[in-house]
């Protein structure tokens, strides 16, 4: 019989799903608790047939009911690996633009370095973030990866400026 099965996953629920989630699951998991308590007194005599129908038709009820908190936390696992990787790539980024400003100090203006100052901030802020909300952090690690971008432009237009109106001797 499926009784195994069914238990580990009405365990497993206290474990993966805060209780919160599980306040919206608890009539599906109170029928599943039920499903597998009739299937252990059918194996001592009973309808094994009508325990099996009932651990199937609540295993159906309890997977349909958490779907959505699946999809959750599979979106959540998406934006996490999107976010490590982005990250990793603004933080270069950044540092790079960094770079380009300190060694052209006076060229660069002060638009172009309030938003690598930004960008700078967002992607430590999207660091922290990354281990409890990996979606805010991907949004986050986005606008500083946007930003260090602008910053990369501001710098490099403010320097090309700069030699333009650099005296000819």
């Amino acid at each position: 019989m499926r009784v195994a099965p069914a238990r580990t996953t009405l365990a497993g629920l206290a474990s993966t799903y805060p209780p919160a989630a599980l306040a919206s699951v608890s009539a599906s998991t109170d029928a599943g608790r039920q499903a597998v308590a009739s299937a252990q007194q059918a194996r001592t005599g009973g309808d094994p047939l009508a325990a099996l129908a009932a651990l199937h038709d609540a295993e159906a009820r309890l997977d349909a009911t958490l779907a959505p908190f699946r999809e959750h936390a599979e979106q959540g696992a998406r934006a996490q690996a999107q976010a490590t990787d982005l990250l990793g790539r603004v933080t270069s980024q950044v540092r790079g633009v960094s770079d380009y400003v300190e060694t052209r100090r006076g060229a660069v203006g002060p638009e172009a370095r309030t938003r690598l100052s930004e960008a700078a901030r967002l992607a430590q802020q999207a660091q922290v973030m990354l281990p409890t909300d990996p979606v805010a952090a991907l949004a986050q690690v986005q606008q500083a990866g946007s930003l260090a971008e602008q910053a990369r432009q501001l710098a490099q237009a403010d320097v090309q400026q700069k030699k333009g109106s650099a005296p000819t001797v």
